[in-house]
């Protein structure tokens, strides 16, 4: 996966977090090399 550094790539227990703005974060997991569990959170 290749995201620009900006984009906050980081790994939390048994999931991934992707910054997409200020506000809001995308949360993953990776199945079978295949995300799954995807959801958009507000975090404010």
């Amino acid at each position: 996966m290749a995201l620009p550094p900006s984009n906050r790539l980081r790994k939390l227990k048994n999931y991934w977090s992707v910054s997409i703005n200020m506000q809001f974060k995308m949360i993953f997991r990776f199945e079978n090399e295949r995300a799954s569990e995807v959801a958009i959170v507000d975090y404010h």
